[in-house]
């Protein structure tokens, strides 16, 4: 059962695809082609190997002593987010040589597991360029066999869960939002993780509303709201409007 059916938790009925390149950053070998969110190195939950964090509106967060192997696309299709066609199925965990194969079948690490739903072209892409198969590469540039080995791949919605990114983590009340080029991921911890949401509508309006839902059931007033990622300072003046204790944060 996924995090997202323990703690009730909502999601949009309209989900976003990766396009292009523009859903996925990188850290560690090839970082700054893409962006990097600032997730791995030695202290991220790559462990120091490169990683990938896709940036996909269709994921749901598991526990991993719940998670079944090869029941990815499952997961996905409980919690409405059914892989499109032209998508495939990555699951967090180390991929490479002697980690994974495909996008279900990663070297698991952590207490949760991130499900995603990602453009079949990136992926392949990415294997590609770390495991020195033929493709140009993710500048287009022909290196695609320059950064061979093993990496590690990851959500922002499970690095922001699992206390990396943005957050105090203090075991307050607090909520992370943390917006990207395509979706806003929302953690809410009152005592431990409370919620965990991806939302593809990135707009502010439809954000605030979000947030006014979820005030209506958290009481919000009384948490620490913590804004990282594009647009941070534009979205936190918003939000302060409405809430007390909201203050950009660097992600």
């Amino acid at each position: 059962m996924s995090i997202r059916r323990l703690l009730d938790g909502h999601n949009f009925a309209r989900h976003g695809g990766a396009d292009d390149f523009g859903g996925l950053v990188l850290e560690g070998a090839g970082a700054g082609r893409s962006g990097g969110l600032g997730f791995g190195g030695s202290g991220g939950s790559g462990g120091g190997l490169p990683t990938v964090a896709f940036d996909s509106a269709k994921t749901v967060l598991v526990p991993a002593d719940e998670y079944e192997e090869g029941m990815g696309e499952s997961y996905l299709r409980f919690g409405g987010m059914a892989p499109a066609a032209g998508e495939v199925v990555v699951v967090s965990g180390v991929y490479g040589a002697q980690g994974g194969g495909d996008g279900d079948g990663g070297e698991r690490r952590g207490d949760i597991v991130a499900v995603m739903a990602v453009a079949a072209e990136v992926w392949e892409t990415v294997r590609e360029y770390f495991e020195g198969g033929v493709g140009a590469g993710l500048d287009g540039r022909g290196d695609g066999g320059a950064s061979r080995g093993r990496f590690f791949v990851t959500s922002p919605l499970l690095e922001i869960a699992e206390g990396r990114g943005i957050g105090s983590h203090r075991g307050g009340r607090e909520v992370s939002v943390f917006l990207t080029g395509e979706n806003v991921y929302l953690v809410v911890r009152e005592k431990g993780l409370r919620l965990a949401e991806v939302l593809p509508d990135r707009s502010t309006d439809s954000l605030l509303y979000y947030m006014q839902v979820l005030g209506r059931r958290f009481k919000l007033r009384k948490f620490d709201i913590l804004v990282g990622g594009e647009r941070a300072k534009e979205v936190a003046e918003v939000l302060g409007r409405y809430f007390g204790n909201v203050r950009v944060v660097r992600s």
